[in-house]
């Protein structure tokens, strides 16, 4: 979710809400104009969108003061993070290097405590107070490896502000007219993307790109995905096994959803898509 300034009449604030479809393209959820990035405006945006997706994973903004307090009043149940390339921003508006931005986004990015802790004590041999000043910030939201909840590697709002950027040449019209373009334009995304679903079958061709490259050599039945802790595991799909002090097995159809512990830890790098599996897998 993000704002962007409207610099033509009647000037204002245009609020837009995206996500990421199942082909991992940009999809408009809502858009609105409202007079500024306040709690109201945010509350009245979200209190509607909500009713659109119930609930969704999870909720990345650029650290608007006005979205915080109305995620916390509107949405108290649903994880919410900082936009990391923001929160970058910031720390290189502080600290104007090079390097050191470059270590901080490694930071960020981490998957894994003993990446964070890698990256952190690379960070602080350049500049301690960069990462006193990163910590500062509760890394649940902003930093990859203490995340609640799975992030599917979104870490930025990116999505929101190139979708702003596509009608850019129409701001100069009147409003009305301005919005009008805009449904237009996520009119006709929605009805390519109808089209691209046709043709597919049990996977998008996102998802049989990126899960081609997981397969593990051994044969199609299998693949591998990583834990929190960066241990790998090799997966059945049919009967998928996971052991850290006992061994459980879990009969299911969806990877990301089949290895699990009691505290909830488990970070898989698979995906979110039904794997397509044999005539015998039901």
């Amino acid at each position: 979710m993000d704002g962007t300034f409207m610099k033509h009449s009647p000037g204002g604030t245009l609020l837009v809400a995206c996500l990421r479809n199942s082909n991992n393209e940009i999809q408009i959820v809502s858009v609105t104009w409202v007079p500024g990035e306040t709690k109201e405006n945010w509350s009245w945006f979200l209190d509607h969108l909500l009713k659109t997706i119930t609930r969704p994973a999870f909720i990345i903004f650029d650290r608007d003061k006005g979205m915080i307090p109305a995620l916390e009043q509107v949405a108290p149940g649903i994880p919410h993070f900082f936009c990391l390339r923001h929160f970058m921003e910031n720390f290189n508006s502080k600290f104007r290097n090079k390097t050191l931005r470059n270590a901080g986004w490694n930071l960020g990015k981490a998957p894994t405590a003993i990446a964070h802790t890698k990256w952190a004590d690379e960070l602080a041999k350049l500049n301690k107070k960069a990462v006193d000043w990163m910590e500062s910030v509760d890394t649940t939201k902003w930093a990859a490896a203490y995340s609640p909840c799975a992030r599917f590697g979104t870490m930025t709002c990116n999505n929101d502000e190139s979708v702003n950027s596509a009608p850019m040449t129409a701001r100069q019209e009147p409003l009305l007219d301005y919005l009008m373009i805009i449904k237009k334009y996520a009119s006709g995304k929605r009805f390519e993307f109808i089209i691209k679903m046709t043709k597919w079958g049990q996977l998008t061709d996102y998802a049989e790109k990126m899960f081609a490259g997981k397969c593990l050599t051994r044969g199609f039945d299998e693949m591998e995905v990583f834990s929190q802790c960066s241990s790998s595991f090799n997966v059945d799909v049919k009967v998928m096994v996971s052991s850290r002090q006992s061994t459980q097995s879990i009969t299911a159809r969806y990877p990301t959803r089949a290895l699990v512990d009691a505290s909830s830890t488990w970070t898989l790098r698979a995906s979110m898509w039904l794997r397509r599996s044999s005539t015998s897998t039901k």
